[in-house]
């Protein structure tokens, strides 16, 4: 008889749940909050900077998440990975958001379309986003049986210049490499390096590679 299959997050502890429910609940009313005040501005100003904030929460977001990988190692706290999958789902939306709401507010839908290759910047944050969108799709128990964990954490792998690209998009749109994109421009080169070196000493001949992790367990 063939194995049942597991059904998603039943790895999770019920309070681990709740903890997860509760950040899920927190992004929606923070996503909802943020496109509220852009929908009801109190100045000629306040939309274009909520749009900026729904772009600073994705970054927000998708570097905590990026983070987690070190940070676990360094504390010896493999179960921290878990929160990878929540902060890269709410890193998505906020990126989608920004980009509808960029789109509406902008006039540039559906009439104005063209202008989103023709300015770098714009062209550059479509890209990432389209990075985002599988990401987010494929992040569940379902995907990572259907794809395999190997082709999984591969397809993952499309985080770093997902991120690398968001923060290129942040830069040329509103100035120069300071503040929160001068932090995220360092981070993104220290990441970038330290997975490279990661997956470089993983690929050396005579490395013991760990089994793949069964479905559920990549979080």
């Amino acid at each position: 008889m063939a194995p049942r299959s597991r059904p998603l997050f039943s790895n999770l502890r019920p309070p681990e749940r709740l903890r997860r429910n509760l950040f899920y609940g927190g992004a929606l009313l923070l996503g909802a909050y943020v496109l509220w005040r852009a929908l009801h501005p109190l100045n000629a100003f306040q939309t274009d900077r909520m749009n900026k904030d729904m772009g600073l929460w994705s970054l927000r977001f998708l570097f905590a998440c990026l983070l987690l990988s070190p940070v676990s190692r360094w504390l010896r706290r493999p179960d921290l990975r878990r929160w990878r999958r929540p902060l890269g789902l709410a890193a998505a939306a906020f990126a989608l958001l920004h980009t509808v709401h960029f789109l509406l507010w902008g006039r540039l839908w559906p009439d104005r379309l063209e202008i989103l290759v023709t300015r770098p910047y714009m062209a550059i944050g479509l890209v990432g986003l389209l990075m985002l969108i599988p990401l987010a799709l494929t992040s569940n128990d379902a995907a990572i049986r259907w794809l395999s964990p190997r082709r999984w954490r591969r397809l993952h792998l499309w985080v770093y210049p997902a991120a690398a690209l968001s923060v290129i998009h942040e830069v040329l749109a509103f100035g120069p490499i300071k503040g929160e994109a001068g932090v995220y421009s360092v981070l993104t080169v220290l990441l970038a390096v330290a997975r490279g070196v990661r997956l470089i000493r993983d690929a050396r001949p005579g490395k013991r590679h760990p089994r793949p992790a069964p479905a559920g367990a990549a979080e």
